[in-house]
């Protein structure tokens, strides 16, 4: 008969390990009993996963999140996609909740208190090199590669009384008891500088983290489950659930819209850099441009060195990042605009000077093109009528601070055309903000 040596935990999706639980799965839970059915069957599938006999290897690429890191913390060892988009994070807190298969202790004995707490609370995401020096991480996968790692072809069953990876510093501050209890303390006061009244998770999990370290995991466990039941039935944790259902029905929604692949960029302001950046991150043609020479070089070494530091910080490889900077036309002329879909206007000045630009404009692009301002809706209803087609101008408004806040609102006149709005919908939705 055959013999299993090792079970091996990955997803089908190059793109995404597991999200965790979706919250309108959890809006479907109703009663206590419901609730505390849901959470048992989550702690037993773990448990059983951590007891197998044969060692268990999860295979992390893309995102690992909430549930999806309860899983695969229940594994014996973890082999990470070494790629931008793998990530690996708690995001029980984002819906009220906290998570209650087993995985806060799990998480601990990993990676240390003061680690912990900085995933736990701090909603930390980690990259899978982060990941691989804090010890969630055991071994890397190359991209697109056949070749399994070392760590798989001679996988055994883990040592519990193995001890993880440590710095000094750790060892120093997390040994003694009066070391955990400063990190919790620490932890306690920044909570209360920053949280509403209104807000009971983190206070919840917290509870469950010096329940896991002051009484050990039996007790953790126990208080996890209790706490899931009190923000269930908290107006915080419903009012987070229904919020991120509707923002995933949005989401759904949104992925049908059109996506502008080829985007022209009208002057160089920080939004515009921004969004020139967002734009070849996602895989964009954009050709930015100035009205003279010395202006469009700096901009344009400020849009590399941008792209720069995103490698640097591992968000990108060096192949991803000579591809985007090859995505980047400067010009000075109006070389390019043929071929636009979305030309986005960033320029500022007078409303005369601006109308002539845009009549500029309008003669080198393809009739089917839409034009957006980043300016106030005024703006767009100035200079909106001086175009021969004012159906294809549309307005976007980007609150500060950019770059930060998820939602962009679309501004429309009632000589908008539907296609416009939904072209610049459907860029919005690309950078992955909410319109």
């Amino acid at each position: 008969e055959p013999r299993f040596q090792m079970c091996l935990v990955r997803s089908k999706k190059g793109t995404s390990f597991c999200h965790g639980v979706a919250a309108a799965t959890w809006s479907e839970l109703q009663t206590p009993e419901e609730w505390r059915a849901f959470a048992d069957l989550g702690q037993r599938v773990c448990d059983r996963l951590a007891h197998f006999r044969m060692p268990t290897v999860a295979v992390l690429a893309g995102a690992c999140l909430g549930g999806g890191l309860e899983l695969a913390l229940a594994c014996d060892w973890r082999v990470a996609v070494d790629s931008p988009s793998t990530q690996m994070g708690s995001t029980e807190l984002d819906v009220g909740l906290v998570p209650s298969w087993g995985g806060v202790g799990r998480l601990l004995r990993l990676v240390g208190l003061e680690h912990g707490l900085q995933l736990l609370l701090g909603g930390k995401k980690l990259s899978a090199q982060t990941a691989r020096r804090w010890g969630l991480v055991d071994d890397f996968a190359a991209i697109d590669s056949d070749e399994p790692p070392k760590l798989v072809e001679q996988a055994r069953k883990r040592d519990a009384k193995q001890r993880p990876r440590r710095t000094w510093r750790q060892w120093l501050v997390e040994s003694t008891g009066w070391g955990r209890r400063l990190l919790l303390r620490g932890a306690e006061r920044v909570l209360r500088k920053r949280l509403p009244d209104d807000m009971p998770a983190p206070w919840e999990m917290l509870a469950v983290i010096r329940a896991e370290v002051e009484r050990g995991p039996e007790a953790g466990r126990q208080e996890a489950h209790a706490a899931l039941l009190r923000l269930a039935a908290s107006p915080a944790c419903r009012n987070l659930l229904r919020l991120q259902v509707m923002h995933e029905e949005r989401r759904a929604a949104d992925a049908a819209l059109p996506r502008p692949k080829q985007i022209g960029i009208l002057g160089a302001t920080p939004l515009a850099l921004h969004l020139a950046t967002q734009a070849v991150v996602k895989g964009c043609h954009v050709v930015l441009r100035e009205k003279d020479e010395m202006t469009l070089g700096m901009a344009s070494l400020r849009l590399v060195k941008t792209l720069q530091d995103e490698a640097t910080r591992g968000a990108m490889t060096e192949e991803m990042f000579k591809s985007n900077v090859n995505r980047i036309r400067p010009t000075v002329t109006w070389k390019g605009f043929g071929e636009l879909e979305l030309v986005i206007d960033a320029t500022h000045g007078a409303i005369e000077a601006e109308q002539r630009l845009l009549r500029e404009l309008e003669a080198q692009i393809p009739d089917e093109a839409v034009i957006t301002c980043v300016r106030p809706w005024r703006a767009l209803a100035g200079w909106q009528p001086t175009l021969r087609r004012p159906e294809r101008a549309v307005g976007m408004h980007f609150p500060a601070p950019v770059g930060r806040t998820p939602l962009v609102e679309v501004l429309a006149t009632p000589a908008t055309g539907d296609q416009a709005v939904r072209c610049v919908r459907g860029f919005v939705a690309m950078l992955g903000k909410v319109s």
